[in-house]
């Protein structure tokens, strides 16, 4: 275990037991305060769930494991199975954006409606959908690639990740190609989606901003509310950018190992952390969580606004 294996050992514990606590403690306000259980929430949720389940099996269980160990003490098949779960609700978390976009846009343009087509019960069907075809796609890959012994792991070399296969290569170099021209196009789709829904919204705002003088104050309070919420979500969507611009852009051939590791799994852990602690910066009442934790078992704390991080 050289210094680059203690530096990066001690980068995932921390940055994962941190990102855990974080997201963890958006799971919890959703399920313990009633109040904040509306369609943006969920979205929220949902995205703090995927976060701190990434987190502890992808990246503690197995990354920091393997990195601090000689060796791994875990079958290939394993390794394979929770990285491949991890970037599968990475992947949701990022079509995700496109429901936040959606819910932001109609919460902006079209509030009469916000109830019938953005409710707590429709958004709670959309990310089932999304879960379901994201079990289904992982599920065929590993199907196809388990049998053959092809497995992504951790590689300790490079502290990165590793193809390994039994006999032959497990894709050739023409479906590899193809596979990698679709994610790229996917990528792009989801981009350019967000991009207009948040090019509209922003447009709204400002015309908020301009004319906020002739609006009544529960207008104004709702329109504020609304941006507040926008820019988190813009906030959110720029990890994505970040994300893949150090996946695609800064990745070349023979890299050093401390960048290896640095542009393939530490920026990946980055975002799942930072996604968790921009949910808790845009939390106006983080302390809902301090009263019930710490508050005299005979007070009782009325809330006096609503959700920290909803719509309503």
């Amino acid at each position: 275990m050289d210094f680059v294996d203690i530096i990066a050992s001690f980068l995932l514990f921390t940055i994962g037991i941190i990102g855990v606590f974080l997201n963890t403690l958006i799971v919890y306000i959703f399920i313990y305060e009633k109040s904040h259980q509306t369609a943006f929430n969920l979205i929220c949720t949902a995205r703090a769930a995927n976060n701190a389940i990434v987190l502890t099996t992808t990246f503690l269980l197995i990354f920091f494991v393997v990195a601090t160990l000689p060796s791994s003490p875990y079958p290939q098949w394993f390794e394979f199975l929770c990285i491949s779960f991890g970037i599968s609700l990475y992947l949701v978390n990022e079509y995700t954006s496109i429901i936040i976009a959606l819910n932001r846009f109609i919460a902006l343009f079209a509030p009469t409606f916000y109830s019938k087509y953005c409710g707590i019960k429709i958004t709670a069907f959309l990310l089932l959908l999304l879960y379901i075809y994201r079990l289904f796609e992982t599920v065929s890959e590993l199907s196809s690639y388990i049998p053959r012994k092809c497995y992504t792991i951790f590689g300790k070399e490079k502290l990165s990740y590793k193809l390994i296969y039994a006999d032959t290569p497990c894709v050739n170099t023409d479906d590899n190609y193809s596979e990698f021209t679709n994610i790229i196009y996917l990528i792009l789709f989801l981009f350019v989606s967000v991009l207009f829904l948040n090019i509209a919204t922003f447009i709204r705002i400002a015309i908020f901003i301009f004319n906020r003088k002739s609006m009544d104050q529960n207008s104004k309070n709702r329109m504020k509310k609304n941006a507040i919420l926008f820019f988190q979500t813009i906030i959110q969507d720029a990890l994505v950018l970040i994300d893949m611009f150090f996946t695609f852009k800064l990745g070349y051939p023979n890299k050093p190992k401390i960048w290896s590791f640095i542009h393939t799994i530490l920026v990946w852990e980055l975002i799942h952390t930072m996604d968790g602690l921009i949910m808790i910066l845009f939390n106006e009442r983080i302390s809902v969580i301090k009263n019930r934790l710490f508050s005299q078992p005979t007070v009782i704390v009325q809330p006096t606004s609503k959700s920290d991080f909803s719509q309503k």
